[in-house]
Formats: structure tokens, C-alpha cells, sequence
């Protein structure tokens, strides 16, 4: 009888100790599941950042790609206010030129009727050879 009582007090024990380790295990299974869903989610985050890495990496090379056609921008710019210095330059040139010959023709008249003949009078034919054939009869003379 004592062994029999040992035997239901060890049985109980037993089983005590098996709910204890149930408990304990689904425990454990939940913390697991748990643990899954956190490494899911980092993974999920993981692969979220890899996108955004990736949009990063290609924003950065457009901006470098535009960053570059901007300095390029920059030197043609530079280009343009040299050309129109050099341009205005050329204009004021070519006036002072414009008013030298200006000048000179309106005081020295025979050279700007052999440079630049006007109509003839009425009476006498256009000369047909123009006005370095009329320059050499007229030195011929």
C-alpha cells in the first residue's frame, strides 16, 4: 500500500511536472513565433531598405549626371559672355570703320565716285566695263 501511495504521489508529481513543461513549451512556441514574425518583419524592413538603397544609389548618379551637365551649362555660359564681349568689340570696330570711310568719301569725292560710281548723267551711256577699266582710261588720258 505505501508503495502504491508512493506511486500516486510520484504520478502526481509527474504530472505536475509535465503541465509545468507544456506550459513552459508553448511558451517557448510562442516566443518563437514571435521571434519569427520579428526576423519576418526585419527582413521585410531589410528588404525595404535595399529598395531604398537602391533608389538612393540611382538618385545620387542622376544627380551627379546633372550636377555634370550644369558645369558644362556653366562653361558655355562663361562662352557667351566672352562671344558677346568680343562681338561688341567687332560692332564698334566695324562703325569706327563705317565712319572713316564715311569721312574720307565725303572729302575726297573722286574716290567715292571710283569706288562707288553713281548713276551717269542722262545724257551719257553706263559704262559697261566698271570702275577699274574707267580708272584705266582715265589715267590712259
Amino acid at each position: 500500500r505505501q508503495k502504491a501511495e508512493n506511486a500516486a504521489v510520484d504520478l502526481q508529481a509527474s504530472q505536475l511536472a509535465r503541465s509545468q513543461l507544456l506550459g513552459e513549451l508553448d511558451a517557448m512556441k510562442k516566443q518563437s513565433q514571435n521571434l519569427q514574425s520579428a526576423l519576418d518583419e526585419a527582413n521585410r524592413k531589410g528588404e525595404k531598405l535595399s529598395v531604398a538603397e537602391h533608389r538612393a544609389e540611382a538618385a545620387e548618379e542622376q544627380v551627379q549626371k546633372l550636377n555634370e551637365k550644369l558645369q558644362a551649362a556653366e562653361k558655355e555660359a562663361e562662352k557667351v559672355a566672352l562671344l558677346e564681349t568680343r562681338l561688341a568689340d567687332k560692332e564698334k570696330e566695324i562703325k569706327s570703320q563705317d565712319q572713316n570711310w564715311q569721312n574720307l568719301l565725303s572729302h575726297y569725292h573722286l574716290v567715292g565716285q571710283l569706288l562707288i560710281p553713281s548713276q551717269p548723267p542722262s545724257g551719257q551711256p553706263e559704262p559697261t566695263e566698271g570702275p577699274a577699266a574707267g580708272a584705266a582710261s582715265d589715267s590712259a588720258a
